[in-house]
């Protein structure tokens, strides 16, 4: 069976690695290797891609087209045996193989063996330019061009031209690329400049002496006479002129690209000027209508309550009336996309939405720290906008936001030097950012130069896990955690500290990062809570209003039969009608998923949680965020010491 046997691979430096069938179809399903990756085993001819093995067909169809650059290093390195030796030369030069066709492999039409197994792996060889002139690389006849119809069928000149051919696997006898011209006659050779031994030259002249009477005014023969002597240092006349006029119509061409271009530019110059005039001169309205994203515009909508506000919205404090209240559990939709391959783990993920438009964001980062964003529609988790930045400093997170009525994103940068330390950047607007300075907790809007301190800090500068969320009518509420203590603290609308600090109370002895949520009443703070060695992980959470003091954590109740389950990482969201998301981790490591509760403004759960992440799937740091049409969950899997970032739908109507 296929199964049972051993399976070999080679990947980009040569390596040849063994692996079972098992464990390469499980690399092939979750995208560790793609479809073009050779494999081998004993039976076959020769290495193929893993996409034209019939047993692999069904993996492949979850595997990428190629490999990534950094795919992980499944199975075990091993020398290479005697037949996969073989079954490798024959990979990487086919024409050596069997000429039997049934132990070639079938090669798709167009492509030589080479190509097609190694697919993206190969390397690309570039275009040989035409040398300058036909004397830098005169050409010898091929073995598979037609003899000219002048040439006497002569035995002695068709051993002499078989005898000068190159053959198809030895290299061309000139350094230089041949030039793809028609097949010369011996008259055209010396003509063109080939120099010829006196021995060539006389087989040549023997050959065409006719060894039957010829008809002299028979249409095939010239009867043109040709000199004794040929000048073998100047190229042909008619070569040099077709080769003038190649670079003659190169010349045109290029110019005539280049004029177009030129022309298109203007053109597009000239439309971008005339439409900013034109909207320059429209008259502006009395009173600023709602700006909704500049991706869709959604004319005549009331304001709604957002998830994530903004600090500066002046609206009012929403009373939830009980009619108003939803006692429905928020649910998987049933779709999964993954977004990225390759995202750092070190880096947390940020997430944006509003309940009054379409779109959702999220922010992350890659292995490289480069800052990475998408904007998302919910429905069909289809990236309708990206964003891409590469870090000049120190990358500590991506945010999204909204800055004027289009989703942007923000990253905080680290400088080593820097006066300012932990930089967090608030997603109200206009956006403001949190920061330490010399063992105090400052604030800076963009428009500053010179931050505001908040609170002296009584452990200076050591704080971790800094979390801070717009509240709508109030100001911002801001948690960190410091010497596995919780902070809660609150800020005025005109980011001025608003009371001091408190200290969350009823934690155990060691606390994960905290996540804050704002259902339009209360201010939910989430977090891991360790209480001791022998006990598991379990949610704690503390709910207050703007501005309370002497803040108390308790544990969350899930409606599960196993409390005793180890949960970490949990993200709180709250919706507008009171209830609350929060999306967890359960598990222990190595086998943990990402789930979902949902629970009602008095936080008592509905219904049982959902899982989010695939069965199977090593998952966690799950966030969730709910728009107008739709909710997403996003979260990383782990393959080795890869990452990817997926997004899973859902629905809290």
């Amino acid at each position: 069976m296929a199964s049972e046997s051993q399976w070999r691979w080679v990947d980009r430096n040569g390596v040849q690695r063994v692996l079972s069938f098992d464990t390469l179809a499980d690399a092939l399903r979750n995208g560790a290797l793609g479809r073009d990756v050779p494999v081998w085993r004993e039976g076959m001819p020769a290495f193929m891609p893993a996409g034209w093995v019939p047993e692999l067909e069904n993996a492949c169809t979850q595997a990428p087209l190629t490999t990534a650059a950094d795919a992980a290093a499944v199975g075990e390195i091993s020398p290479p045996t005697q037949a996969s030796l073989e079954a490798f030369q024959r990979l990487i030069n086919p024409q050596k193989s069997s000429k039997d066709p049934r132990q070639s492999p079938t090669v798709p039409s167009g492509k030589s063996m080479r190509t097609a197994i190694l697919g993206s792996q190969a390397p690309h060889v570039a275009a040989r330019p035409l040398p300058p002139s036909p004397m830098a690389a005169p050409r010898k006849p091929r073995p598979h061009e037609k003899s000219n119809p002048l040439d006497p069928p002569s035995q002695a000149s068709h051993e002499s031209t078989t005898a000068n051919a190159p053959t198809p696997s030895s290299p061309p006898a000139q350094s230089s690329p041949p030039i793809d011209t028609p097949p010369a006659t011996p008259l055209a050779i010396q003509h063109s400049g080939q120099r010829s031994s006196s021995e060539q030259i006389e087989t040549s002249r023997t050959a065409m002496v006719p060894s039957t009477p010829i008809d002299p005014s028979s249409p095939l023969i010239s009867t043109e006479t040709h000199p004794s002597h040929f000048d073998q240092t100047m190229p042909s006349n008619v070569m040099r002129a077709e080769f003038e006029r190649l670079a003659q119509r190169r010349r045109l061409l290029r110019i005539l690209f280049a004029s177009l271009s030129a022309i298109v530019l203007l053109i597009g110059v000239l439309a971008l000027i005339a439409l900013r005039t034109r909207n320059s001169k429209l008259p502006q309205p009395e009173t600023a209508p709602t700006t909704a994203l500049s991706v869709e515009s959604i004319p005549d909508a009331a304001p709604a309550q957002s998830a994530v506000p903004l600090a500066a919205s002046t609206t009012p404090e929403p009373s939830v009336s009980p009619s108003e209240k939803s006692e429905k559990a928020c649910k998987f939709q049933g779709i999964r996309k993954r977004l990225v391959v390759g995202a750092s783990k070190d880096i947390p993920m940020e997430v944006w939405s509003d309940p009054s438009e379409r779109l959702v964001a999220v922010g992350f980062a890659s292995r490289n720290h480069t800052a990475l964003g998408f904007v998302l529609d919910p429905k069909t988790l289809t990236p309708e906008r990206s964003f891409t930045k590469q870090a000049s400093l120190h990358l500590t997170r991506v945010v999204p936001l909204n800055a004027q009525g289009t989703i942007t994103f923000e990253t905080d940068e680290q400088a080593p030097a820097a006066a300012v330390l932990n930089p967090l950047t608030v997603a109200c607007s206009p956006p403001a950012r949190l920061g330490t300075f010399k063992g105090s907790l400052t604030i800076r809007r963009a428009s500053d130069t010179i931050p505001e301190i908040l609170w002296k800090l009584p452990f200076g500068d050591t704080l971790e896990a800094m979390r801070a969320l717009p509240i709508p009518g109030k100001g911002i509420a801001v948690v960190f955690r410091a010497n596995h203590e919780l902070w809660l603290g609150w800020i005025s609308e005109d980011h001025k500290a608003v009371g001091d600090l408190q200290k969350i109370q009823g934690v155990g002895e060691k606390t994960g990062t905290p996540s804050l949520g704002w259902n339009g009443r209360r201010v939910l703070v989430a977090f891991a809570d360790l209480p001791s060695d022998q006990a598991p992980w379990a949610v704690r959470v503390a709910e207050a209003a703007f501005g309370d003091t002497n803040i108390t954590s308790s544990p969350l109740k899930f409606n599960v039969e196993k409390q005793e389950v180890p949960r970490i990482s949990p993200a709180v969201l709250g919706l507008a009608d009171g209830r609350w998301v929060l999306v967890f981790t359960e598990g222990s490591a190595g086998s943990r998923s990402v789930r979902l509760q949902t629970f009602d403004s008095d936080l008592q759960p509905l219904e049982e949680p959902c899982a989010i992440s695939k069965t199977g799937d090593n998952a966690g740091q799950g966030l969730a965020t709910v728009g107008k049409t739709g909710g997403v969950v996003v979260y990383l899997t782990s393959i080795g010491p890869f990452y990817e970032v997926w997004a899973a739908g859902i629905d809290c109507q």
